[in-house]
């Protein structure tokens, strides 16, 4: 189905079901076009910072008119979300750890398993993907298993070290997360 859009009496079609105006060319638009667009983007802006502001303004009026233990009772469900946000972290930073998943895979589909699914598929052909030495992305750092045994365990310094070396930059971001969280 197209949509049809007019500015200064040039009609312009674009594919409803993947065009957005951002796509639209500039040339397409003109000089004019462009100028309203930027102008309707930025009254967009401007109106999300109002919203923001006045939201902002409503939450203080209630929290003003709130009793003392019902400020209270709110910081302690924030809290204990922010705790169990956190847990929740944790657990997919050492499943991820384990299994060099990337955590952000581990969060699962939400809303849209299809853009889920792609990242998966992303994910996958890097870790097929040979690298400079010929081996795959995913054999170029060993395994907990392969690491030779000495007396203690390898540290995260270490660890950071040689993903850094592999070129396996998730599993550093994650190795330097999870040192951020033991400090």
């Amino acid at each position: 189905m197209d949509k049809t859009i007019q500015t200064d009496g040039q009609e312009i079609e674009q594919e409803q079901a993947g065009a957005t105006p951002e796509a639209v060319s500039e040339e397409r638009l003109g000089e004019n076009g462009m100028k309203a667009l930027e102008a309707e983007r930025a009254a967009a802006k401007a109106a999300q910072k109002r919203v923001n502001e006045l939201e902002t303004l409503l939450k203080q009026r209630d929290d003003a008119s709130k009793s003392e233990t019902e400020k209270l009772n709110d910081r302690v469900a924030a809290l204990e979300s922010d705790i169990k946000a956190e847990r929740s972290a944790k657990v997919r930073l050492e499943a991820a750890m384990k299994t060099g998943v990337p955590p952000e895979l581990l969060d699962g589909p939400g809303d849209d398993p299809e853009a889920y699914a792609v990242k998966l598929a992303e994910w996958k052909s890097q870790q097929d993907a040979p690298t400079g030495d010929g081996t795959k992305k995913s054999e170029s750092v060993p395994s907990v298993k392969e690491r030779p045994e000495h007396s203690g365990a390898m540290s995260i310094d270490d660890q950071i070290v040689i993903a850094a070396q592999a070129g396996d930059t998730a599993l550093v971001r994650m190795l330097k997360a999870m040192k951020l969280g033991k400090q």
